[in-house]
């Protein structure tokens, strides 16, 4: 499996449509070759979304893989930001692990540090280790 590591020029986040919560990593502002989203939908999942494991967060890579779950391990020290994948996951998007430095000012840390426990917050599948310092 893959290791990825990027530099972070830009993080992002939204709110789409009110309800799903995005949060991307991308090596640059305007065209990235490298990034990594997050996004989690807080509308009451139905039926099929259970059934198909869809009611959780996903990951979404710049190569267009995409998973459902599968976080380990999301850890912030300093700028850096390691994400581990279950072996299921990383099976199904070709990659392991991410290494992510950020390039972050203090407010903007503080405004991520509280978007990354929302989205991970009574997630099915919510990280084993989550640590934000």
């Amino acid at each position: 499996m893959e290791k990825i590591h990027f530099l972070a020029q830009a993080v992002g986040i939204d709110w789409i449509d009110d309800d799903i919560l995005a949060i991307v990593f991308a090596d640059d502002p305007e065209q990235p070759s490298e990034y990594l989203e997050l996004q989690r939908s807080f509308e009451e999942p139905d039926a099929q979304d259970i059934a198909l494991g869809m009611d959780t967060y996903c990951l979404s890579t710049a190569a267009g893989a995409t998973t459902y779950g599968g976080i380990t391990r999301f850890v912030i020290r300093g700028n850096q930001c390691s994400i581990d994948l279950a072996p299921s996951a990383a099976a199904e998007i070709g990659i392991a692990q991410y290494q992510i430095e950020l390039n972050l000012a203090a407010d903007d840390r503080s405004m991520l540090y509280e978007h990354i426990r929302q989205l991970f917050q009574a997630a099915p599948s919510a990280p084993q280790t989550l640590l934000l310092d």
